[in-house]
């Protein structure tokens, strides 16, 4: 009998998730099929959308699904995933999970030379590619704009401030939730400003920094910092969104912004968007993102946890913020890979 352990979720949480909401338990594989491979899994990524699966998604008592993991095959009965390959899949939080080789998000994992596996999960994963569709698809940035990030230094901010930059904008402002946050956006990831909306009005640090000229605002926060965003920003500016952080312990239906109709009297478009849309443009962001990496001119920002009976620390953690960039549970050693 094949077995691993995973975590369950035992109640929903009202407002704020927190730890005792979740138990790790012994989970029983079923035996390796035709077409299938056992993935021991390396790496797991813990991502702001899962409060709402907490609300809606994750049924309770059972394993968490929807989660998007790398891993390496112990066993497999597929040619396309033989014994030691690395893949990536969205199998869930779970140390082990036995997958079928053609189903959707499961893919042989191809290391370049000179990056880290763990980037896999961030800067070159779903956190980057959110950042490189909303910058360079949904927002189209170019040499002339002033961009706004909400959420900065966290894991997408990272990813969408550096690869703003190197598009050409002509100023990058962002919010963070600490000082020492505010400060790795400016000096790290080549932010002009960033400000700790814990401390500071963000409508009052958008009207000293780029007073009503804001083009381009990459949100993933919402609530008074889309508010902020929408008063910022100059007649045909875009918004593009990607969550809503700020409203996802909420009881009721999320507020719209108070000043939504500037929408219209701006003539701003606003656009929201969701990475698993975009997974054809995945090599496309491998290809911009993998030299820069390289060279060092990106730098790839992420917070590690270290052991499997940590995803429920770290995914309430990440809900409060406690991470800096991509938040990530690693589940053995530091795993050296060689590239292909």
């Amino acid at each position: 009998m094949l077995t691993g352990h995973a975590v369950h979720m035992t109640q929903r949480p009202i407002g704020t998730a927190t730890t005792d909401q979740f138990r790790i338990v012994e989970l029983e594989l079923a035996p390796v099929g035709e077409g299938q491979a056992l993935v021991r899994n390396l790496l797991l990524s813990v991502d702001p959308y899962m409060r709402q699966l907490m609300s809606e998604g994750w049924p309770l008592n059972a394993p968490l699904g929807m989660g998007r993991a790398i891993g390496v095959v112990e066993q497999s009965r597929s040619l396309r995933l033989p014994e030691g390959t690395l893949v990536f899949h969205t199998g869930g939080l779970q140390t082990h999970v036995v997958l079928d080789a053609d189903e959707p998000g499961v893919r042989r994992l191809v290391v370049h030379e000179g990056v880290e596996l763990q980037s896999y999960l961030s800067i070159l994963g779903g956190t980057g590619l959110t950042a490189y569709v909303g910058l360079t698809k949904v927002l189209a940035v170019a040499d002339d704009d002033i961009v706004f990030l909400t959420s900065i230094a966290g894991g997408v901010g990272v990813a969408a401030a550096q690869i703003a930059r190197r598009l050409g904008a002509a100023k990058i402002v962002g919010t963070a939730g600490t000082d020492a946050k505010c400060a790795l956006a400016v000096d790290v990831l080549g932010a002009d400003a960033a400000v700790n909306w814990k401390t500071t009005s963000v409508r009052d640090f958008l009207s000293e920094h780029v007073g009503g000229n804001l083009s381009a605002t990459l949100d993933g926060v919402g609530g008074e910092q889309l508010e902020a965003a929408i008063e910022a920003s100059a007649r045909h500016a875009r918004i593009a969104i990607v969550g809503g952080i700020s409203q996802y312990d909420a009881s009721a239906p999320w507020a719209p912004p108070r000043n939504f109709q500037d929408i219209h009297f701006k003539a701003l478009s606003v656009r929201g968007y969701a990475v698993r849309d975009y997974a054809e443009l995945r090599e496309e962001a491998e290809d911009f993102l993998v030299p820069l990496l390289r060279s060092g001119e990106v730098v790839d920002r992420v917070t590690v946890s270290e052991g499997f009976s940590e995803v429920p620390a770290a995914l309430v953690g990440l809900l409060q913020g406690s991470n800096t960039g991509k938040a990530i549970v690693c589940l053995t050693p530091r795993y050296t890979v060689h590239a292909a």
